[in-house]
């Protein structure tokens, strides 16, 4: 309706910034993913270790919100 014709141009003019700041956060982390040192190796973890992290972190909170009373 009649907003489409008034914040449409508005929106416009938005979307160039938007673009020029896109296209140089884009740039910068292209530039950074061709240096040499960016890639970095990490072992697998077992699948045994991270369900029992994830169970230590949440007892942890558990915990210390029955301490706290919330």
């Amino acid at each position: 309706g009649v907003f489409g014709y008034i914040f449409s141009p508005i929106a416009s003019l938005f979307s160039y910034f938007s673009y020029i700041f896109l296209k140089i956060v884009i740039e910068i982390v292209t530039w950074f993913a061709s240096l040499s040192f960016s890639l970095v190796s990490i072992p697998e973890i077992p699948l045994f270790w991270v369900v029992l992290a994830y169970l230590l972190i949440g007892l942890y909170i558990w915990f210390e919100k029955d301490k706290k009373g919330l």
